[in-house]
């Protein structure tokens, strides 16, 4: 799902875009059923289904009405519409059609699909009134909440805290790199934020998120182990903040630098190498 401006976005490329949503789509899964679920489980194909649905239909039903509205935007569409004119209809009818096919799949994927529509429209009339103050949050939204939760809720399993408290985490997350770009970025600028304080709201989101999420590791491994006698997934929690740190340190400290393609490129692959380091770790900590 598309972020803040075109000049302003630090994950520009459709290929690191759509690896986000599927990846996050997966993970929601596997906080549902666990790895052995997923592996063996009869859960795997209606899971594939929904998450194809996803992906395809909302995915890309959002893709083509957003081009549709700012040609110039290339983040999940890198070239032009064959045909404008019909890209609206073209949307609306995938959307539509993975409506259609949500009742194969339980109802609270259904809702998800639903809520997750709306925040496209949302986006979209963002798009073609200029209005893009707060993109960035509806993007960190979408794929560190609503497309975990849609592959959680593709197979029909009750929600559980941990999961709930990974999603928050992860979507907090998510909203954190944006602020970060934008203090990199010459020129840029944030557009909530102002003053200095932009690298110490990043921390602190960074840290609250990791925070919550090792809540949730608390939570299941009272569950399990009777008070958390693995710490695996505790390590796997930590290494993955530490990543984080490793890179926040990294980029908060460039700012003077003039950022090119190659830099800008660099940004991205670190963020997106940051993000599933922290996916992994997420099913290391819940899944197995």
């Amino acid at each position: 799902m598309p972020s803040a401006d075109t000049s302003s976005n630090p994950v520009r490329s459709d290929q690191s875009l759509w690896l986000l949503i599927i990846l996050n789509a997966y993970l929601g899964y596997l906080l549902a059923v666990g790895v052995d679920g997923a592996l063996w489980g009869d859960s795997r194909w209606p899971a594939h289904r929904a998450i194809g649905i996803w992906v395809l239909l909302l995915g890309g039903g959002t893709a083509i009405a957003i081009k549709a509205v700012d040609p110039s935007d290339r983040r999940l569409l890198p070239k032009p519409l064959r045909r404008p004119k019909l890209s609206l209809e073209m949307a609306a009818g995938l959307l539509a059609g993975g409506f259609i096919l949500s009742f194969t799949l339980p109802y609270a994927f259904r809702a998800v699909y639903v809520l997750a529509s709306v925040l496209s429209l949302l986006l979209v009339l963002m798009y073609a009134n200029k209005l893009r103050r707060l993109l960035w949050a509806a993007s960190a939204l979408f794929l560190g909440a609503l497309t975990p939760l849609a592959g959680y809720e593709a197979v029909g399993v009750e929600l559980r805290p941990n999961a709930v408290l990974a999603m928050i985490g992860l979507t907090v997350l998510l909203a954190a790199i944006y602020p970060l770009y934008w203090h990199v970025k010459p020129g840029a600028h944030h557009p909530i934020l102002r003053g200095g304080g932009v690298r110490a709201v990043v921390l602190s989101a960074v840290s609250f998120s990791f925070l919550v999420m090792i809540t949730a590791w608390t939570i299941k491994a009272d569950a399990l182990y009777g008070g958390g006698t693995s710490y695996v997934g505790i390590a796997a929690l930590l290494a993955s903040f530490a990543v984080w740190i490793v890179q926040f340190v990294r980029w908060s400290g460039r700012r003077t630098v003039e950022i090119d393609d190659k830099t800008e490129k660099k940004f991205q692959t670190d963020m997106l190498q940051a993000l599933v380091v922290t996916d992994v770790a997420l099913v290391v900590a819940l899944s197995l």
